[in-house]
Order: structure tokens, then C-alpha cells, then sequence
């Protein structure tokens, strides 16, 4: 498991229900699902998929290698063939809920958890290197 087979997971399922997403938005619902995946996958799980931290930039977090991979789809719908992870099936629920929700309430949200109000001043003044530690993601 890991971050890629997440992105690829939320993608699909966005895909299976009509719903398009783009890297920007991608980067919230991954931080979002895995934000609220405590209940759903174990400890152990959840370690093994956050195998690339996300880094606090200035639209919220953004995992860098899968920003990477998207970021020629611009703010159109990303593209292509996805499948999804039968792992990550139980988060289902969360990637749905997320992928209804404006991508800017997303932004907005990740600007008032903890680790993004404490490094703001550094994200503000252009630092693109500030990891969040797992712990200050399932906060």
C-alpha cells in the first residue's frame, strides 16, 4: 500500500461514480481520507500508505510525487484508466464524501489544522519543504 495506490484508488472511485477530479482537489481528498482513516484501517495500514509526506504548501497539503504525476491535467478533471485498491474498498465512504465537497472548503479547512497555522509564516514566505509527520495528520 501506499500514497500512489491511494491516489489511484480515489481516483477510480471517483470515476465509477461520475465525479471528476483534479490534482489540487486530489491532493485534499487524499489528505482528508487519510486524515479520517483511523476508524476504518489499522495502525499498521495506515503507516504503509503514507509511504511519501504530504508538504504544507500554500493551498494545504500536497503529497509531492503524486502532484508530480497529475500536475499536466492543470485544474481539468485528471484522466485515464485507475483501479481501485480492494485494501482501501473500506474508505470508500470518506473518498465519496470528500469528493462532493467544494475544493476550496478543503483548502480553507487544511489552513486551520494545527501543523498549517504553526508553519504558515514559512509557507507564506515560499518554503515548499515542510513535511507533516503522520501524527499531525491523523490529528
Amino acid at each position: 500500500m501506499s500514497m500512489e495506490e491511494l491516489a489511484n484508488h480515489v481516483i477510480a472511485v471517483s470515476q465509477e461514480n461520475n465525479l471528476s477530479v483534479s490534482n489540487l482537489e486530489l491532493q485534499k481528498i487524499l489528505y482528508f481520507t487519510l486524515r479520517n482513516s483511523r476508524n476504518v484501517l489499522d495502525e499498521e495500514e495506515i503507516k504503509d500508505t503514507y509511504d511519501e509526506p504530504f508538504l504544507a504548501w500554500p493551498y494545504g497539503p500536497v503529497a509531492q510525487r503524486q502532484n508530480r504525476r497529475f500536475r499536466s491535467f492543470g485544474c481539468s478533471p485528471i484522466i485515464g484508466i485507475f483501479d481501485k485498491v480492494p485494501k482501501y474498498e473500506p474508505l470508500n465512504p470518506i473518498v465519496l464524501h470528500f469528493l462532493k465537497i467544494n475544493l476550496f472548503k478543503m483548502v480553507d479547512a487544511s489552513h486551520t489544522h494545527k501543523f498549517w497555522k504553526e508553519n504558515s509564516a514559512a509557507i507564506k514566505s515560499g518554503r515548499r519543504d515542510i513535511k507533516y509527520p503522520l501524527d499531525e495528520v491523523l490529528r
